[in-house]
């Protein structure tokens, strides 16, 4: 059965690598739809994006955004059909030190079960 469902309800990002879903273990996969990233801040920000296996940092292979700017006050809306295994992890972080908190992220998807 797929479930349609907002897989990140919102992460305010850091400077740091977090990691805001994890795909289940009770699900087979899980599909990311439509992302959204917003710069709340007045001068420009960036973001990076990942999907891994494991919640080490991610590689450059893993990588799928690197370093994507937000323009001051700036949405971004990315449509996606990445599929991700279970126990699978989305990574998400901001670039800039002092960007922490500034830059939020959504994620809609489905969960196939």
């Amino acid at each position: 059965m797929i479930t349609p469902r907002r897989l990140i309800v919102g992460s305010a990002l850091t400077t740091s690598w977090v990691y805001p879903y994890q795909v289940p273990t009770t699900v087979l996969s899980a599909t990311a739809k439509q992302l959204i990233v917003c710069n709340t801040d007045t001068t420009v920000r960036t973001f990076y994006y990942a999907v891994t296996a494991t919640n080490g940092a991610p590689t450059v292979a893993q990588t799928m955004f690197n370093a994507v700017s937000l323009q001051a006050n700036e949405s971004k809306v990315f449509g996606l059909t990445d599929v991700m295994p279970s126990g699978y992890f989305i990574q998400v972080k901001a670039g800039e030190a002092g960007g922490g908190n500034l830059v939020s992220l959504t994620m809609s998807g489905m969960e196939n079960t």
